[in-house]
């Protein structure tokens, strides 16, 4: 029968976990989110993690370590990316098992989604 890593190049079960939406005010230190893990069947298969926002001007204010599954919103100072009150942007999390170990599968990747509202300081009391 197959065992370990084996299992999980024939199991690809992958749930997205629940994500939460963020916010960043422009101007604001660096904030970070952690996401919880996605669910393989088999557990604990290799998972590797990309992501993408829907609009390209939004990855400014976007850094991401895969493997420590953490985002990072901020030090920027441009404030046409909050528009005049805020602007949403919606980030979404690939997830494929499959790592330096296990061979990427060809199958389509498992995604979840959260929103990132990028705020204008000029209308947040905090920074008035």
């Amino acid at each position: 029968g197959l065992v370990g890593s084996e299992m999980c190049i024939r199991d690809r079960i992958i749930s997205a976990s629940d994500l939460v939406d963020q916010e960043y005010t422009i101007f604001q230190s660096e904030k970070y989110y952690v996401f919880p893990e996605f669910m393989t069947e088999p557990a604990d298969c290799p998972i590797t993690y990309s992501y993408s926002v829907t609009d390209f001007a939004g990855e400014e204010v976007v850094s991401f370590n895969s493997q420590l599954k953490k985002f990072t919103f901020g030090q920027s100072n441009n404030m046409i990316l909050a528009g005049n009150l805020y602007t949403d942007y919606t980030i979404t999390i690939a997830a494929m098992v499959g790592g330096s170990s296990i061979p990427m599968s060809n199958t389509i990747p498992t995604t979840g989604s959260f929103n990132l509202r990028v705020k204008n300081p000029c209308l947040n009391p905090e920074f008035v």
